[in-house]
């Protein structure tokens, strides 16, 4: 049963020895140097969150803050929305009761801090800037890869 890894090891060495080495087109290193020395044409909201102005950095912090801020509050409405929702989307249900199980859970660990912690106000300013960070790396990465898609290519 041992052998199978290394006979298929040998198998495939043979075959790759065997195949013709393709030559990489003449001005392929050019064309390489020439995109990385040109300047990012990307419109702001299609590069990475770091590199948006100010104004919409502050305005979308903010807005995701909010968007944490009130899931957690209303943690019970969102998740029982959450669930009903992805009922009705075929292959999302079991994913999505997953995440809603890992929210609660984490809902209730952030509700008992809250509830044992000396100062809740400061725990919950730490809630909102730990929620809003964790928010925009979330939609950040979303948004990178729904906008690198190419035009047609639904992958």
């Amino acid at each position: 049963m041992n052998d199978e890894p290394d006979q298929l090891e040998s198998v495939l060495h043979e075959k790759l020895r065997a195949l013709a080495e393709i030559q990489a087109p003449a001005d392929l290193v050019p064309q390489v140097l020439r995109r990385l020395a040109a300047p990012d044409a990307r419109s702001w909201w299609r590069r990475p969150w770091m590199e948006w102005p100010g104004f919409a950095q502050v305005i979308s912090a903010a807005f995701l803050s909010a968007l944490a801020g009130g899931a957690c509050y209303w943690r019970e409405s969102v998740l029982a929305v959450v669930r009903d929702w992805s009922r009705h989307i075929p292959g999302v249900s079991a994913f999505w009761h997953e995440t809603c199980l890992i929210a609660q859970t984490f809902g209730d660990v952030f509700g008992h801090f809250l509830a044992a912690a000396r100062f809740p106000w400061l725990a919950g300013a730490a809630a909102v800037v730990i929620s809003a960070y964790l928010g925009v790396i979330g939609v950040g990465a979303i948004f990178c890869q729904v906008l690198s898609r190419e035009p047609g290519n639904p992958k």
